[in-house]
Parts: structure tokens; C-alpha cells; sequence
């Protein structure tokens, strides 16, 4: 009998299901969900993986500009092909400042071929400074 790997993950906002229970994700949901966490962790947050940890707020700091979204395109194309690759590939990756709303648009897109599974990552992160 063959079986299908999944993902499974627990909601990073908090929601919760009918029952009053937070949140759990299946599949696609999942891995978006696991992918937004990956980026706004830090670098050494987990004690047994001191190299697994995200970029983002290393940049959220940083000017908003376009200088500064080219450099955090490339810092989350680097970290997520050396904390997950082969499991994940990222097709699509595009950072957007937004001066109006003082925010970076981030989209991700891709999929993971070990669990047949695509992603699709369309948030805003405001800049803290």
C-alpha cells in the first residue's frame, strides 16, 4: 500500500475551527502557512537547527525602497533554496514596496514535489522604521 505524504501545520493568525480549536492546515495551506513562519523567524530561533531562520525582519529594519526589495528578493530566493531544497521549488518570487502604506508586497509561488503539493504566498509586511 502506498502512501501519500502531507503536510500538516497549526494557523500562524490565530484562527480558529468550529469547535473553537486552533486552526490545523492541510496540503497547500499548510505549506503556505510553514513557508510564512520560515520567513519571519529568525535566524537561530531554533535551538537544535541554528541555521533554519528567515530573512525577512533582517529587512523590515532597512529603508523602503527598490534597492532594498531587489536585496530581500534575493535573501528569500537564498534562504529558502538552502533550508529547503529539493523539497521545495520556488517558480515565482516578486517583492514590491508599497510607499504609500510603508509595506513590502511579497509573492511566492511554487511547489513541493514530495508532497504533490503547489503554494501560493501573497502577503504584506510593514516596514518598522
Amino acid at each position: 500500500m502506498a502512501y501519500l505524504k502531507q503536510i500538516f501545520d497549526s494557523s500562524l493568525k490565530g484562527g480558529v475551527d468550529k469547535r473553537g480549536l486552533i486552526k490545523k492546515f492541510v496540503g497547500s495551506e499548510a505549506l503556505n502557512n510553514s513557508i510564512v513562519m520560515f520567513l519571519l523567524s529568525y535566524r537561530g530561533e531554533v535551538i537544535d537547527a541554528p541555521n533554519f531562520g528567515g530573512v525577512l525582519l533582517d529587512y523590515l529594519n532597512k529603508p523602503l525602497d527598490d534597492m532594498t526589495a531587489r536585496d530581500l528578493e534575493s535573501a528569500i530566493t537564498s534562504s529558502l533554496e538552502s533550508m529547503f531544497t529539493p523539497r521545495l521549488v520556488v517558480t515565482s518570487l516578486k517583492v514590491v514596496p508599497n510607499y504609500n502604506q510603508q509595506l513590502y508586497e511579497i509573492q511566492v509561488e511554487g511547489y513541493s514535489p514530495e508532497i504533490n503539493n503547489t503554494f501560493k504566498i501573497d502577503e504584506k509586511f510593514k516596514v518598522l522604521n
